[in-house]
């Protein structure tokens, strides 16, 4: 599976492996998700100043933090794995009229 910024898995079947730096420090198991890092990230450029700022707010971070988790490790299958993806852009446009919302989901 080819990665995209700016998408969300989660694991529906399967076993896999975060790796940092290319050692293993996690598993992600049946039910969990990965790629949490990237997509808040990924919110937070698509918004403008002045929400990106109410988001870093809701999440206690600070731009420069947004700027250096678009990528924080890999993932590497155990076994086969079915993954489900949540797109930013869908995600942004269901809350599209709900900022409140959104900032409530991405906690």
């Amino acid at each position: 599976m080819t990665r995209e910024i700016g998408v969300q898995y989660f694991i529906d079947s399967g076993k896999a492996t975060v790796l940092v730096n290319g050692n293993a420090v996690d598993t992600v198991n049946e039910g969990e998700f990965f790629g949490e890092a990237a997509f808040i990230a990924t919110v937070g450029n698509l918004l403008g100043d002045d929400q990106r700022e109410k988001l870093l707010s809701a999440l206690r971070l600070a731009h420069a933090d947004l700027l250096q988790v678009l990528r924080t490790g890999s993932i590497k299958a155990q076994v086969s794995c079915r993954c489900l993806e949540l797109n930013v852009k869908s995600f942004v446009a269901a809350f599209k009229d709900d900022f409140d919302g959104l900032c409530a989901a991405a906690r």
